[in-house]
């Protein structure tokens, strides 16, 4: 467990924590941010206002800080307690693990024969998988809190009636939970919460078609988070939450009391059996040299499978299959419409759907059309029958293919939905109806769980945002009001950015992203928020590729820097001198005039500026592209784009790096090291995504990697949009990316089209059109 001292104050001084419109009196001392709002004890304080609390403010931030402290303790105790799952540290000393092996085979090797090196490495990915087991569990654990309050219940009627509470008006609706009364999650429970909120558009999606408006509305406690966690991180409960978290939810309190198995319904014959959440153990001191690797078929593993006494062998694509069925039994009986057809994917929000016959805008409700109306309804579920087994997400592709490429079922299903006069003629289907059948079908791809998106591999990836705000350390600072002050100016003009140019990327610094964060965690206040001030419900991209939120990053940096004359990024590593670097000569004559205050570097301090605590790109969202099976020529494209982004990185560095040695300067290497459970691992970049997370280790989708191309999981269905594109990794298809907005392109007299996840590079034929490279 990671402790840390607080300083003692002052006994003349009382701290005053202001959460809530309330004042909650802390002892001097124990409280964190003992600094911020010191008063005497003859002074009377000033309170904030409602609305600045409900909303945003210095004090949430710094809960939220201590929040995430909270969190990567608890990580540190699960990955460093030796035997948890039946993973032992021995395993380091008698073994080597293949950490380039899809199946992250594992060897016996004599121990003479293994070096300091390979036993640390092995030891991190033994620490990193007892993670993974436990964060699917909390998974599990999450949906157990969540359905025992709620089940879906929108139905397509309440997203056609004008202001109803269930949908258009759904924002306004609906009294706060109120926290005080309400049973306390686990610290693993609400790890996930916190993580479901971080997806704006997916946890609305989920509130409205689960009718959650109570608990979207209140958002994340902070007051009773700030009184549940102590000065060490500890998180503390009564004995009466316990037992009514369990009464509630049947888990226990603590995520490793809950037993080693889990009960699974066969999603052919209904049949219940038990499974292991992982079969990757090992006895501490194995008499055999046989050893079962880190991938695992468990239900908490990467290669979950388990033969079910009626002959299907049990996969997560088949359990994705089986949620799609399930869906379609409430669409078809109860009219609950498919996830992923819920909000607008031009501007995130719950618009009314048309019933006149003037409906060609209903592009939403088309995935729903072509289930209710077409076999399909009859199909996809059969594909759960012996007759078709085995059970994959790619016969769901290849059924919803053919009805796509049926002119004849498709003017059926346009006269049905437009509500057009029998004889009239079928318009042609509209490009969004295409795009929306892309966004329902990204709810499943790797993901077969009740919520929008797969939650184990989301979790993953903010971990590495938690672990920098930790080493950041801002709770310890003696200037923190001052920084998170300064950090919340720094929010609301990077939202005056989105505003200002909604069709880029806007990518922000780990410290406006702290804010961005904390915002997020009170749902309908962000929903206010980025409504009001760019009319629309601004995303926070899950997964972006590498280069591309580079080239957003310096973008970004640009922009602010030539709009408010201050620097975007105050950190020193060698990749913010390159960003700097890349723009200064277009804005040099009006930094000349802005006078700006110099760098750490510029006063020969660089050397103090690590990697691991720099506050530079937010990057817990960038994935990397895997070289796809087939698509070779796109491939070639992709990677020719990465390797001139880099390039033009080092040049910029080498111009930057040149500028000050004349000045008698010196800058940080280039060579970057973070440290993952112990093991030291390069990174090109701060945006590069970790290349510590290891494919097949997770238990759902990889949480970074991704491998397009044709029959791989996640492709497209041929005739709605490319069919090498990885509709399961479109964050940007919901319209924010990390704060953008949707600018679907036409693909018809196309040379070359490559879909790599959520980029798009384009070369048109002829002078048509210049090259583009926009998000589809």
């Amino acid at each position: 467990m990671a402790t840390h001292t607080n300083s003692t104050l002052p006994s003349s001084v009382t701290t005053l924590l202001l959460i809530n419109e309330r004042a909650v009196l802390s002892s001097p001392g124990l409280d964190l941010y003992a600094h911020l709002y010191l008063v005497s004890s003859h002074s009377s304080p000033t309170i904030p206002d409602s609305s600045e609390t409900e909303d945003l403010n210095v004090v949430n931030c710094l809960v939220h800080l201590k929040l995430m402290h909270a969190f990567q303790s608890l990580k540190e105790d699960i990955g460093y307690t030796d035997g948890l799952w039946g993973i032992w540290n021995t395993r380091a000393e008698i073994g080597r693990i293949n950490h380039q092996s899809s199946e992250i085979k594992e060897s016996y090797v004599d121990p003479i024969c293994l070096s300091d090196d390979e036993k640390i490495q092995t030891l991190s990915k033994l620490r990193e998988k007892r993670w993974a087991v436990y964060v699917a569990r909390a998974v599990e654990r999450y949906e157990a809190w969540w359905l025992s309050f709620y089940e879906p219940s929108l139905t397509q009627k309440d997203m056609a009636e004008p202001k109803s509470t269930s949908y258009e008006a759904f924002h306004m609706a609906g009294d706060s939970l109120d926290w005080n009364g309400m049973i306390m999650p686990p610290l693993d429970v609400l790890l996930i919460f916190h993580t479901h909120m971080l997806n704006p558009r997916a946890f609305l999606e989920d509130a409205l078609r689960y009718g959650a408006s109570q608990l979207w509305t209140a958002g994340m406690p902070w007051d009773r988070i700030n009184k549940a966690i102590d000065g060490h991180f500890n998180y503390h409960v009564s004995e009466e939450n316990k037992a009514r978290w369990f009464a509630r939810t049947g888990c226990r309190w603590d995520n490793t009391d809950d037993t080693l198995t889990k009960t699974l319904s066969c999603p052919s014959c209904k049949q219940r059996s038990n499974v292991a959440w992982t079969t990757c153990d090992l006895s501490e001191y194995p008499s055999t040299t046989e050893r079962p690797g880190l991938a695992g078929c468990g239900y908490g593993d990467g290669r979950f499978q388990f033969p079910c006494s009626c002959g299907l062998i049990i996969t997560k694509q088949a359990l994705s299959v089986k949620k799609f069925a399930n869906d379609i039994n409430v669409l078809v009986k109860k009219g609950i419409p498919m996830p992923g057809t819920i909000l607008d994917s031009s501007d995130g929000l719950p618009r009314l759907l048309p019933t006149t016959r003037n409906g060609m805008a209903d592009h939403r409700g088309f995935p729903n059309r072509i289930i209710q109306s077409t076999p399909l309804r009859y199909s996809i579920p059969d594909l759960l029958s012996k007759s078709n087994w085995p059970v994959t997400m790619q016969k769901v592709v290849g059924r919803i293919e053919r009805v796509l490429k049926d002119d004849t079922t498709l003017s059926i299903i346009n006269r049905y939905g437009f509500n057009l006069p029998l004889g009239a003629k079928t318009p042609k289907l509209p490009k969004q109806c295409r795009i929306n059948v892309r966004k329902m079908m990204s709810r499943y791809w790797g993901n077969s769980g009740p919520f929008a998106l797969d939650l184990a591999s989301a979790v993953m990836r903010q971990g590495s945002f938690v672990e920098k705000m930790v080493k950041i350390d801002w709770l310890h600072s003696p200037s923190v009001a001052e920084t998170m002050t300064r950090l919340l100016t720094k929010y609301n003009r990077f939202f005056e950015i989105i505003k200002s140019h909604p069709l880029n990327v806007a990518v922000p610094t780990l410290d406006i992203d702290l804010a961005w964060h904390t915002h997020q965690l009170r749902p309908r206040a962000y929903y206010q928020f980025s409504t009001a001030l760019t009319g629309k419900f601004i995303d926070h991209d899950d997964r972006i590729g590498e280069h591309k939120l580079s080239d957003a990053f310096e973008w970004t940096s640009r922009i602010y820097q030539g709009k408010y004359g201050e620097r975007y990024s105050e950190c020193t590593c060698w990749y913010c001198e390159a960003i700097r670097a890349s723009h200064s000569s277009s804005v040099d004559k009006l930094l000349g005039k802005l006078h700006l205050a110099p760098l750490q570097d510029e006063k020969n301090e660089a050397d103090l500026f690590l990697p691991n605590n720099s506050i530079h790109i937010s990057a817990h969202n960038a994935i990397t592209f895997q070289k796809p099976y087939d698509k070779a020529k796109q491939w070639r494209v992709y990677k020719q784009l990465r390797d001139r982004h880099q390039a033009k990185l080092l040049k910029n560095y080498t111009q930057a790096r040149r500028r000050a040695e004349k000045k008698g300067q010196k800058l940080p290497p280039k060579d970057e090291f973070y440290s993952h459970w112990g093991y030291s691992y390069a990174l090109f970049a701060p945006y590069s995504a970790p290349g510590f997370i290891s494919p097949n280790m997770y238990s759902s989708s990889d949480p970074c990697n991704v491998r397009p191309g044709d029959g791989t999981w996640g492709t497209c269905c041929n005739g709605n949009c490319s069919s090498s594109g990885a509709c399961g990794y479109v964050g940007g298809s919901e319209g924010a990316g990390v704060a953008e907005v949707e600018a679907p392109v036409e693909v018809e007299d196309v040379e070359v089209v490559v879909v790599v996840a959520e980029e798009v590079v384009i070369k048109y034929t002829g002078s048509r059109r210049d090259e583009q490279h926009q998000h589809v």
